[in-house]
C-alpha cells in the first residue's frame, strides 16, 4: 500500500514529518560509500539491498512530487475560477495568475514541492552512485579473476 493513501489533500502538514523521514535515510547513505577496510565480497552482497531501498525512496519522492503538483493544480484551478467568475471587471490572464502565484497556500505548496524535488534529486545522485559502485566492484572482480587465470601453478 502506498503511503500516499494515507496523506490527506485538506492537511499537508503531514507531508513534513515524511520529508525529514527521507532526509534521515539521506544521511544514512553515507556509509555505504566508505569503501575503506571493507572486504569486496562484503560490499558486493549488500549493493542490491541498497540499491533496491534507495530507488524505491527516489520512487516515492516521484509520487510525492505528482501529487503535490495535482493538489497545487486543483487549488490553482479553483483559485482561477473564483478570479474570473467572483470579479466585476475582467481580469487580464496576467492579473490572474500574479493573484494566484500570490496566494498563501500556492506559495506553501511551492515550498512544499521545491523541498520534494530537491530531496528527489539527492535520492537520485545516491542510487546513481550505487550503480556506479556496482560497476566499479564487477571491474574489480574480473580483474582479481583475470590475476589468478594468468598465475602459473
Amino acid at each position: 500500500m502506498s503511503f500516499l493513501l494515507t496523506l490527506s489533500e485538506d492537511k499537508l502538514e503531514q507531508i513534513i514529518p515524511l520529508l525529514s523521514k527521507y532526509e534521515e535515510k539521506i544521511k544514512a547513505a553515507e556509509p555505504i560509500f566508505k569503501l575503506e577496510n571493507r572486504r569486496l565480497e562484503e560490499i558486493m552482497r549488500t549493493l542490491p539491498y541498497y540499491q533496491s531501498a534507495y530507488d524505491q525512496a527516489h520512487q516515492d519522492m516521484k509520487a510525492l512530487e505528482d501529487w503535490v503538483t495535482n493538489i497545487k493544480d486543483k487549488r490553482v484551478g479553483k483559485l482561477w475560477k473564483k478570479y474570473t467568475e467572483g470579479y466585476a471587471r475582467q481580469l487580464t490572464s496576467r492579473d490572474i495568475q500574479a493573484y494566484i502565484g500570490a496566494d498563501q497556500e500556492i506559495v506553501e505548496l511551492n515550498q512544499i514541492l521545491i523541498e520534494v524535488v530537491v530531496l528527489k534529486n539527492h535520492l537520485n545522485s545516491i542510487v546513481e552512485a550505487i550503480r556506479q559502485l556496482a560497476w566499479m566492484c564487477s571491474n574489480m572482480t574480473k580483474l582479481r579473476i583475470s590475476e589468478m587465470q594468468d598465475a602459473m601453478l
